[in-house]
C-alpha cells in the first residue's frame, strides 16, 4: 500500500506486515476519525493485513497522518494513538478485553455558611431538638444577612425565642439544596452541639420546600418531621417518606408553585399508607409561609414529633 511509505518516514513500520506498539489502526475511507470509541469499533474493518506486534496503551491524543501520493484514488488517512498519559487504559482487541473494573476514590470538600441559635439554658440540658430551615432561591449567596429576610431566622433576629437549636444554611448563588451537603451538614452539627438525633426537624419555602421533599427522600430515617412550604416533590418517592410525620403548607392562589405541586405529594404518601397533612390558606399566593412560621400550633405540632426508633 501507498501509505507504507508515509509510516515508515516515521518509523512506525519495520516491514509491509508490521505496525510498532504505538499505532492503533489504519483507517482507509473518506472520513477522517477522531473519537476514540468509533475508532476502535472501525478497527476490524480497515486492518488490511496489518497488525500490531504487542498490546497498546492509549488515553492521549490522535495524530493523523495523510499519504504523500495526493494522486491516489482512495483518500487514505492514518490515525494514530499516541502513548501520552502514564495512565491509560489498555487495549488489546475491543472482543478481548471489552471492559475492566475501576474505582473512583475522592473527598469532596464542602463549605456552608449557616446562622445558629442556641436556645436560652443551652448548657444545662444534654441534648435539645433541632429545627433546619431552608430558604427561598432570593436567599442564595454569601450574605448571611438575607437569610434573615423570612422564616425563622427573621423571628429570631426580632427576639423571638426558641425551646431548640435552629439551623439556616444559606445556599450558594446558582445553585439549588443538595441532600449530599445537607447530610454533610447535619453530621457536622450533630459532632459539634447537643443535637437530639431523634428529634430533627426540617422545613423550607419555596426553594426550599422543594429541598425539604428532596431531603427527606434521600435520608428519610433521619427526620423526626418535615415541613415543606410551597414547594413540591417526586411522587415516585413517596414510599420512602410515608412513615415520616409531614405537615405541608400552600397557598391556594400560589402562582409561582401550584399548590397541586403540594397536593401531589400528599396523594402519593397517603396512597403508600402515611398520614401527611396538608393547610391551603384560601387566599394566600406564594407567601403561605409567614402565617405558617408566625402560628404557635406548628411549633408544638414539630416539638410532639420524635423518631421512631429503629430496628
Amino acid at each position: 500500500f501507498g501509505f507504507i511509505v508515509e509510516l515508515r518516514r516515521h518509523g512506525l513500520v519495520e516491514d509491509s506486515k508490521t505496525v510498532a506498539p504505538r499505532a492503533l489502526t489504519v483507517l482507509i475511507g473518506k472520513y477522517v476519525c477522531l473519537d476514540r470509541a468509533a475508532l476502535v469499533r472501525r478497527q476490524h474493518h480497515f486492518m488490511a493485513g496489518i497488525r500490531l506486534k504487542s498490546p497498546i496503551q492509549t488515553s492521549g491524543p490522535l495524530l493523523i497522518l495523510k499519504p504523500r501520493r495526493a494522486e491516489m484514488k482512495h483518500n487514505l488517512l492514518l490515525t494514530l494513538a499516541l502513548l501520552s498519559s502514564p495512565i491509560g487504559s489498555t487495549v488489546a482487541h475491543c472482543q478481548d478485553q471489552p471492559q475492566k473494573a475501576a474505582k473512583l476514590d475522592v473527598q469532596i470538600h464542602i463549605e456552608m455558611d449557616y446562622l445558629l441559635y442556641l436556645p436560652k439554658d443551652y448548657d444545662k440540658k444534654e441534648s435539645w431538638p433541632l429545627m433546619v430551615f431552608l430558604h427561598g432561591s432570593g436567599e442564595r449567596g454569601d450574605n448571611l444577612d438575607l437569610v434573615k429576610k423570612h422564616g425563622p431566622p427573621m423571628l429570631i433576629a426580632a427576639g423571638k425565642e426558641f425551646p431548640m437549636i435552629v439551623v439556616s444554611p444559606q445556599c450558594p448563588k446558582e445553585k439549588g439544596w443538595e441532600p449530599m451537603v445537607l447530610s454533610a451538614l447535619l453530621d457536622d452539627l450533630e459532632r459539634k452541639y447537643k443535637v437530639d438525633p431523634d428529634r430533627i426537624y426540617l422545613t423550607g419555602l419555596s426553594m426550599g420546600g422543594f429541598g425539604t421533599w428532596r431531603m427527606a427522600a434521600y435520608a428519610p430515617s433521619r427526620f423526626a418531621a418535615i415541613a415543606p412550604i410551597c414547594g413540591g416533590g417526586e411522587v415516585h418517592t413517596a414510599k420512602r417518606i410515608a412513615k415520616i410525620p409531614i405537615w405541608a403548607f400552600h397557598g391556594a392562589k400560589d402562582k409561582g408553585v401550584p399548590v397541586e405541586l403540594s397536593q401531589s405529594m400528599i396523594d402519593a404518601v397517603k396512597k403508600q399508607g402515611g398520614d401527611p397533612k396538608l393547610t391551603i390558606y384560601p387566599n394566600a399566593e406564594h407567601d403561605s409561609w409567614t402565617e405558617t412560621y408566625n402560628n404557635p400550633e406548628f411549633y408544638d405540632w414539630l416539638l410532639a414529633q420524635k423518631r421512631p426508633p429503629t430496628n
